[in-house]
Formats: C-alpha cells, structure tokens, sequence
C-alpha cells in the first residue's frame, strides 16, 4: 500500500511503487479518491495487470500511427477502407485526446453522436469496429488495462431482403449494354461474384467448353492505383458454373 498526503495546494498526493521498485505518484481534488486509486494499484500489481500510466500518455493521433504501422495482414483495400474511417470519423473526436483519459463513457457518446448525425447504421457500426480494433491492440501493448470499447452497445443493422434478377431482366439489360460488357451481365446475373472479383477474372480462368469459370483474384482501385489480390475469403476461392446462354 502506498502513502497519502495533502500538498499545500489542497490536493491529496497517492504515493506508490510500481512493480519494477520505481516511486509514482498522482493527485486526486479528494482523499476518497486517492485512497481508492491506491487500492486499484495494489490490485493491479497482485494479478500482474498493472500498466504504465506514462504508456497511456500519448494522444490517440500518435498511437493510430504506431497501430498502422503494425497491420500487415488486411489488403490494401480494406486498410484504404479503414484509414477512411478513422481520418472521417475517429481523429476529428479524439485525435488529441490521451488514450488513458478515453473511457467508456467517451465512446458510447461518440457512438450516439454518430448515429444523431443520420450515418448508417451500417457506418456507425464499422467506425466503432476500427475503434475497437486500435484499443484492443493497445491494451495487448501495455498502454491500457482495459479497452474502453469492450461491452459498447451498438446500432442494429437490419438486413435487407436480396433481389435477384430474373433470366428475363438479364437478358433486357444485356441486350441495350454496350457489346463490350454484355459478358459481365451475364456472369454477375448467373455467377453471382462479387464486382472485385469480376474485374479480376483472367481469362486463362475462363473454361468455355465446360461452361465455367475459377473465381480465383479481385481487381480494385486504391487512390487511383489498381491492385490484384485474392478473394475476400480462403472459400471465396471457388469454380462458377455457368448456364449456356443462346
């Protein structure tokens, strides 16, 4: 247990060791609340869950760097996707804010501010998700002891009934497009992939004779540069049969 003291500015100075021998200390406007700050600490070093309030200093600007810089295993479209959200979304709230001095209450209001500014709820939930994902990896690195996201009530997302077009429509839309694409209408109407995943079909994965197709890299666009990649998923790796169209 540490020691408590009045300074001559009226505030009550928590004195304590960290578990590596060195002395710290906080100040609190009440003694109640040194006295409680001095219980968490012994907690904190008895279960070795104790964090270095110095790691929690830096502002959620600096740390969002820090975090990019170790996220390696998403495609370039998903971290193009995730930069926008935090540069829209996350630093304009707490860019210059302590990732120590974030709490709860922080986020669940910035979620709500969110949701009143009329963003899908689809939006709020994914900035929330990004938030969630830098907070976790800073708890994993010792800045924080708990996430402030951890248990965050989010907006439901109600899932729209898919329309599928029927072998008439494709053939109307087919008829009036462009010669040039009149192939990708009927792929996208009988094979179903995902846009990405049509731009990057080579034709060396086109099987004519047997009327299919290897779904097997995506093609997009990231600041104005185009990046082949793999499919979203290890299934999205599939073979596509395709109905012979007259």
């Amino acid at each position: 247990m540490g020691t408590i003291n009045r300074d001559m500015s009226g505030a009550w100075r928590a004195r304590y060791r960290d578990p590596s021998g060195k002395q710290r200390s906080r100040n609190f406007p009440r003694r109640r609340d040194s006295e409680q700050f001095l219980t968490s600490v012994d907690h904190s070093k008895a279960t070795n869950a104790y964090v270095d309030p110095a790691l929690g200093r830096i502002t959620l600007g600096s740390w969002v760097k820090d975090w990019r810089k170790g996220v390696v295993h998403l495609r370039t479209s998903t971290l193009a996707r995730d930069d926008g959200y935090i540069d829209r979304y996350l630093l304009p709230t707490f860019e210059r804010r302590r990732l120590a001095d974030i709490d709860h209450a922080d986020v669940r209001a910035w979620v709500a501010e969110l949701s009143a500014r009329g963003l899908a709820p689809a939006t709020v939930l994914k900035a929330a998700q990004i938030m969630g994902k830098i907070m976790a990896v800073a708890v994993q690195d010792g800045r924080l002891a708990a996430s402030p996201c951890t248990g965050l009530r989010l907006p439901h997302i109600e899932r729209r009934e898919m329309r599928f077009l029927t072998p008439g429509e494709v053939a109307v839309l087919a008829a009036v497009i462009d010669p040039r694409y009149r192939a990708l209408v009927y792929l996208g109407g009988y094979g179903g992939p995902r846009i990405e995943e049509t731009f990057g079909l080579r034709s060396t994965r086109v099987d004519l004779l047997r009327a299919r197709v290897e779904v097997a890299d995506t093609l997009v666009e990231v600041s104005g540069k185009l990046h082949f990649g793999p499919p979203k998923t290890r299934a999205g790796r599939r073979t596509v049969r395709l109905p012979r169209v007259e």
